[in-house]
């Protein structure tokens, strides 16, 4: 128990500048995101394309990480706070089903007939309730 009183406020020190270094890393990749995002309006080469299109997805890969971090360190001080919402159990399940049986197949990538016809049972009951 000592030993976790002489620690805590360490490890709260850790996570107070892991949000710091979190913020300060977030200014810069929102301008990188954004300058990728120009060069996409802009007339490019094919190579450039690439290259602008990797920028913008590893600047955007690299925020969700400072952002997992920032929510570690949140949980971290104790500072998180929950949102009580009504959710339908039934439709959150059926639509996970769903997403598992919308997975390629591994071999070759190729939809089987349970996969295709789950999705025209789907889309007939969309079109049914229109």
């Amino acid at each position: 128990m000592k030993t976790w009183c002489r620690t805590k406020p360490r490890i709260n020190k850790l996570f107070t500048f892991m949000a710091f270094l979190c913020h300060e890393i977030r200014n810069p990749l929102f301008a990188i995101t954004s300058t990728a995002s120009f060069l996409d309006d802009t007339e490019m080469t094919e190579e450039q394309e690439i290259g602008a299109g990797s920028i913008f997805d590893s600047a955007l890969l690299m925020l969700r990480i400072v952002n997992d971090v920032l929510d570690l360190s949140i949980i971290g001080e104790g500072k998180m706070e929950l949102e009580e919402r009504d959710f339908d159990l039934h439709q959150l399940l059926e639509n996970l089903v769903f997403m598992d049986l919308s997975m390629p197949v591994m071999d070759g990538y190729e939809a089987t007939e349970e996969i295709q016809q789950h999705e025209q049972e789907a889309n007939s009951n969309s079109s049914n309730s229109n």
